[in-house]
């Protein structure tokens, strides 16, 4: 696994399957890539990247050394986007389209799967509402 900057995920090959717009007053939050060969040489990958509506604040430690957790009215609201070159082991239903995505599929799995080509792009809605969740899904290519 590695941290990205934003720069780092948009030149990233797997990022041409994220949102092209975002709902309003979401932007980049963070970013990385998770990187796994298998023993015969296949490359699986997965970007994750979460936009939000505060920002990321950064580390405070308290004097005994341990991390304070960040104020969440700082961050404001997330959700998270993964796009993967491999097909997830998931529960939940795989759609062949974002138009099959519903904000009911959203509410109730709290998270909803699209196949694109080779790709697999996994939208979890973490604190946003669904609607924004919804908009960001219909602006991926």
């Amino acid at each position: 696994m590695a941290s990205l900057t934003e720069e780092e995920t948009l030149a990233h090959p797997l990022a041409e399957h994220l949102p092209n717009q975002l709902p309003d007053g979401f932007h980049y939050g963070r970013g990385s890539v998770y990187n796994t060969t298998m023993k015969d040489g296949t490359q699986y990958n997965m970007l994750r990247i979460e936009y939000i509506t505060g920002e990321i604040p950064e580390p405070e430690f308290a004097e005994d050394g341990g991390e304070v957790v960040p104020n969440p009215e700082l961050l404001g609201d997330s959700f998270t986007v993964c796009v993967m070159n491999y097909e997830p082991e998931t529960d939940i239903s795989i759609y062949s389209s974002q138009e099959d995505i519903t904000i009911s599929l959203l509410e109730k799995d709290e998270a909803a799967y699209i196949h694109s080509g080779d790709y697999y792009i996994g939208v979890f809605t973490d604190t946003a509402e669904l609607e924004n969740v919804l908009d960001a899904l219909r602006n991926i290519k």
